[in-house]
């Protein structure tokens, strides 16, 4: 991978842990899973901004394959946190608050 690849994927990252971070408050029912996805996302941020604004460190090809990855769960966690804002995600079971716990 290149480092543009790299720098793309990292740029992307932190583009959508600014999306996540700057979401307004939820009111639904799934307020509790909505905050903590949100505050672990907040809490990384710092991380992807080191690593995009850090040295010019060689990444591997497995590692930017990794963070390109994380870019698409970040990318879905946004999808579902505008929903649930939306409320168009309804909060139904126990098993759900599993999942985002």
């Amino acid at each position: 991978m290149t480092d543009n690849s790299r720098e793309a994927v990292l740029s992307q990252i932190s583009d959508s842990v600014k999306a996540i971070s700057g979401l307004p408050d939820c009111k639904t029912v799934a307020k509790k899973m909505y905050c903590n996805l949100v505050r672990m996302v907040k809490l990384l941020s710092p991380l992807f901004d080191e690593l995009r604004d850090g040295e010019e460190e060689e990444l591997g090809s497995d590692v930017v394959m990794g963070l390109d990855s994380l870019r698409i769960a970040l990318d879905s966690a946004l999808k579902v946190l505008k929903s649930v804002h939306e409320g168009r995600i309804f909060y139904s079971s126990s098993l759900n608050e599993e999942l985002w716990t």
